[in-house]
């Protein structure tokens, strides 16, 4: 099963700032591609997962908006990454009208390397969650020692889901999972890993959180599908 690993793709030249950056994402088990050519750079965004977008500005301004279009399309493969646009001095103000309908963030392209890392890594960690109640069924171990449980979503993202339920597994306990879609498509699958018990007077919820490790086949692009599809 292929690890979910977060994706990072840079487009254009790459600032004394980023540069150090990169090394520490992938220190952090980021995957970071670079393309300096905007043009190879949407045809990448068409057809691979990212899950945040770094582009050095100026570009020519009908590949600003198609890199934009590129990640928030509909149909996009990208659609929920983080777009973080880097503008060299006096480049920013036409950036201005994409703020917040498209680009999260507009940085210099001189900022320090400490404020990249905060927004790079907020942005990489805020997968949006949805609301949403299917069945799981979680297997821990095989043969006489196999235990499983089943449960229900509370709510699902691309990297995770909080469950009613199942509290039985301890913090730290891996196990394969089975979670039911709509429709007819056949169950997401995959390994996870139990990251916190709920707080019953916080939440008023009894269950846990998982954190995804890996996908088995088509999981993840089917749970992505999902989402997008709702959320849209």
């Amino acid at each position: 099963m292929p690890p979910l690993t977060p994706r990072l793709l840079v487009v254009g030249a790459t600032p004394p700032a980023l540069e150090s950056v990169i090394p520490l994402l992938l220190r952090a088990d980021y995957h970071v591609e670079q393309q300096w050519d905007p043009v190879e750079a949407l045809r990448r965004l068409a057809s691979r997962r990212f899950d945040l977008v770094i582009a050095r500005h100026p570009l020519r301004p009908p590949v600003l908006d198609q890199l934009v279009d590129a990640v928030r399309a509909h149909a996009a493969t990208c659609r929920s990454a983080g777009l973080i646009v880097l503008a060299e001095r006096g480049s920013a103000e036409q950036l201005r009208p994409l703020a917040g309908r498209g680009i999260n963030r507009i940085l210099p392209a001189d900022a320090p390397a400490e404020s990249l890392l905060r927004v790079t890594t907020t942005l990489l960690s805020a997968a949006p969650r949805l609301a949403r109640r299917l069945p799981v069924v979680l297997v821990q171990g095989a043969g006489e020692r196999q235990r499983r449980a089943f449960a229900e979503t509370l709510n699902v993202s691309s990297s995770g889901f909080l469950l009613q339920g199942a509290r039985e597994f301890a913090v730290g306990a891996r196990m394969r999972f089975a979670i039911d879609l709509p429709g007819d498509a056949p169950p997401v699958c995959g390994m996870a890993e139990v990251v916190r018990h709920t707080s019953e007077a916080r939440e008023a919820v009894s269950g846990i959180a998982l954190h995804i490790v890996s996908f088995a086949g088509d999981g993840e692009r089917s749970l992505d599908q999902f989402l997008r599809d709702v959320l849209a």
